[in-house]
């Protein structure tokens, strides 16, 4: 499961206690604040900017959101123009693809707010309504570009071999980059369970680079991709660079990651290939289907950090009458 705010949390779960003549709102200052409603009034209501703001962590509302995605696709497009020296020709035909994977995102995510409000008082719909809310906040989080996008298509259709070869390049050198950072920031995180020497930390973080693809999307189970490929790697060279204590700490930790697999392939980190693949039998020699090739998204949603991402920031709810934010549609000034 996608990792919630608090201020989404505590309002789901005040709300789902059913307590007569109360509402559980969260407050700009993470506290929660609760409402009592008339005598006989028993509601269960979630916030229309509670949803926009899960659904879009970090954003104020949907507006602002598709202004921060398009500001993304120009800078991104900026980038690739580096790479390729784009014509005026082909320029046009990517900023007209990425502004078509951006309708299509919002107008998903429209669709689902309209269905959301007939049911966000209604505490039964709403549990069976939530499994789409988390899908859409993971569509949203894998940003624009993948190979089934308008802009993916038209990147491998409108780029000469050369150019397509030197963005292919520069791609996977950045996928690198990034992963390097992923790396390093779960090593990070693993040290407050077991304490590492530079030596042990910089062995252990080349072998990952080294022997592990990065994921096929980012998310906010980075880490745990991190770490999960670790955990399924072996880890009997570790012994000779690690003591027995150290050794011993970190397969127990480990463990607890081998049990991800499903969740990080419902985030579409890791091919559903993966848990299809049959085992191997003693005596008998079986083809495992091969796994895709990671794929980096070629406008990747907005970073916060390359570990586990913290809550988004509070943000202080639209007022009830405020304008909704003006919404930029150009990618280019």
């Amino acid at each position: 499961m996608p990792m919630l705010s608090r201020r989404f949390v505590a309002v789901l779960v005040l709300a789902s206690l059913g307590l007569p003549n109360i509402t559980a709102r969260a407050a700009p200052d993470d506290e929660v604040v609760l409402d009592l409603e008339s005598e006989g009034d028993d509601q269960f209501m979630v916030q229309d900017w509670n949803l926009e703001q899960f659904i879009f962590p970090g954003c104020q509302n949907i507006a602002a959101a598709y202004e921060q995605a398009t500001v993304r696709a120009g800078l991104h497009l900026d980038a690739v123009d580096r790479v390729c020296s784009l014509s005026d020709d082909q320029r046009q035909k990517l900023e007209l693809a990425a502004r078509g994977d951006l309708r299509r995102l919002f107008d998903a995510v429209e669709e689902l707010c309209t269905r959301f409000k007939k049911i966000k008082d209604d505490q039964n719909a709403f549990g069976t309504f939530w499994p789409e809310i988390q899908a859409m906040q993971t569509k949203a989080g894998h940003g624009l570009g993948g190979e089934n996008s308008l802009l993916g298509k038209m990147v491998r259709a409108t780029l000469t071999p050369d150019q397509l070869t030197a963005y292919e390049t520069a791609q996977k050198e950045r996928a690198r980059r990034y992963y390097e950072a992923m790396i390093e920031a779960a090593l990070v995180d693993l040290e407050n369970v077991v304490p590492l020497t530079d030596e042990q930390h910089k062995a252990i973080a080349q072998r990952l680079l080294d022997d592990t693809l990065p994921p096929l999307v980012s998310s906010d189970n980075n880490g745990t991709y991190v770490l999960y490929r670790f955990s399924t790697s072996p880890v009997t060279p570790l012994k000779t660079l690690l003591n027995a204590r150290q050794y011993e700490a970190l397969a127990n930790h480990l463990s607890n990651f081998r049990g991800t697999k499903m969740l990080l392939i419902q985030q579409g980190m890791i091919s559903p290939l993966e848990a299809d693949a049959p085992k191997k039998k003693k005596g008998r020699q079986t083809n495992a289907p091969a796994v895709s090739t990671p794929v980096t998204n070629i406008v990747p949603a907005a970073v916060a950090a390359p570990y586990e991402v913290a809550p988004p920031a509070e943000l202080t709810p639209p007022a009830k009458d405020a304008a909704p934010a003006e919404v930029a549609t150009p990618l280019t000034p």
